[in-house]
């Protein structure tokens, strides 16, 4: 199973993104969970890299006021990813060594749920209170 914690630098300096407003108080990178290997390598016309990783240059993108792509799943909790670690052990998708790995990273990984929380709801808000 292709599962990491890494962390997502957030880009501050773009044309302007109401909703990033106040990422001050954020660290310089937050931290997300992965289980997929999927990879954005470009971006349609228009489209804005908010977000980036040190393994792929596009994490974030919003598309004007109206779209925001994540590349990966905010509202993964841990408990949501060890039932898809059983359930892809017990349909023979993985290996049980495999699981095991990601059990452990899982244990001492921790994604910066709110923060992400906080930058979807803060574009959200904005979309809606135009």
């Amino acid at each position: 199973m292709g599962y990491w914690c890494k962390k997502v630098k957030i880009v501050k300096d773009f044309s302007p993104r109401t909703f990033l407003d106040g990422l001050d108080e954020f660290p310089p990178a937050l931290s997300i969970i992965e289980c997929h290997q999927d990879e954005v390598w470009e971006v349609p016309l228009g489209a804005e890299v908010n977000a980036f990783s040190d393994k792929t240059s596009v994490e974030m993108v919003a598309i004007g006021d109206n779209i925001l792509e994540i590349q990966w799943h905010p509202e993964y909790t841990k408990d949501i990813l060890n039932n898809l670690i059983d359930r892809l052990l017990k349909n023979n998708a993985i290996e049980k060594g495999s699981a095991e790995d990601a059990r452990l990273k899982l244990q001492v990984a921790e994604p910066d749920r709110k923060c992400w929380e906080r930058i979807c709801r803060a574009f959200l808000k904005g979309k809606w209170n135009q």
